[in-house]
């Protein structure tokens, strides 16, 4: 029994690394944007939209920090971290992201202490309407 497990994990360590592989070869796209691809049955004639998830939106916590600004336009760290019931350094974590894509901008203002004020930029409302809108469309033509 122990040989037959040990050869059991042996062969699923290599197929792990095969998928790596493949996940790092497959995952060479660059895209910023969320693009809509089409496959098509032959037998049929028509075709389903494919979502190509953008990086940093399929990640749930992203996503809600995106529709927490989109819909208040702007919010403190404290307040963000009460709505996403999250730690400070996962919050801040994903926040850096966010801010490095341009998506979200930062400020602090100066009241008797200092605050963090996030805002979503024009870019990021973009980014985040098309995201909603592509999945509006997936989710029409699934019904």
């Amino acid at each position: 029994m122990i040989l037959k497990w040990s050869k059991e994990v042996k062969i699923s360590m290599e197929q792990r690394k095969e998928i790596k592989i493949e996940e790092n070869n497959s995952n060479s796209y660059k895209s910023k944007n969320v693009s809509e691809q089409t496959s098509s049955n032959s037998d049929e004639g028509n075709s389903l939209p494919l979502l190509v998830l953008n990086d940093l939106l399929k990640v749930p916590i992203r996503f809600n920090i995106m529709f927490l600004l989109y819909t208040y336009e702007r919010l403190g760290f404290t307040r963000l971290q009460h709505l996403l019931k999250c730690s400070p350094g996962n919050l801040n974590h994903h926040l850096i992201k966010l801010i490095e894509a341009g998506w979200i901008a930062d400020t602090i203002v100066f009241s008797p202490r200092p605050l963090k004020i996030f805002k979503i930029t024009p870019e990021g409302k973009d980014e985040f309407s098309d995201y909603v809108q592509h999945l509006q469309k997936i989710i029409k033509n699934l019904r």
